[in-house]
């Protein structure tokens, strides 16, 4: 469990917070219940497994994503996108386009609850809807 008295990691994570509840609606199990089979259901789930360790949250399912906002969807964006310094790989093109795509897909639910305003979303949108391209294949 990470110490609350810690200086924050990244800009804005202070802000995301459980405060003991779980919303009535919640966007990630909406989203994963809206993907056409358990595959896709298990690799989203990867993919967010890997943006909750870049943030330092263990459980998955314990992250409050209807409180990413732009600062840090600008973030863990940037973080995939990065070369990783222990082992100088980096996320695929690909790999990283899903992840936006499956951060859309909980952001479109939580607007949708109202867990997140229409400008918050207009706020972050451009951030998860820029496809990474391949630099060698330009694709």
């Amino acid at each position: 469990m990470p110490d609350p008295t810690a200086p924050a990691l990244w800009p804005g994570a202070e802000a995301l917070t459980l405060a003991g509840q779980r919303p009535l609606q919640d966007p990630l199990q909406s989203y994963l219940a809206s993907l056409p089979s358990p595959r896709s259901r298990q690799t989203v789930m990867e993919r967010l497994r890997a943006v909750a360790r870049l943030v330092e949250i263990e459980d998955t399912a314990a992250f409050p994503w209807h409180q990413l906002r732009f600062q840090h969807i600008d973030y863990i964006r940037a973080r995939l996108i990065e070369k990783d310094p222990a082992t100088d790989n980096r996320c695929s093109p690909a790999t990283v386009n899903l992840t936006l795509a499956a951060l859309r897909g909980i952001a479109r639910y939580a607007r949708n609850y109202n867990l997140m305003s229409d400008e918050e979303y207009r706020r972050i949108w451009p951030r998860i809807s820029v496809a990474v391209c391949d630099t060698k294949t330009h694709r």
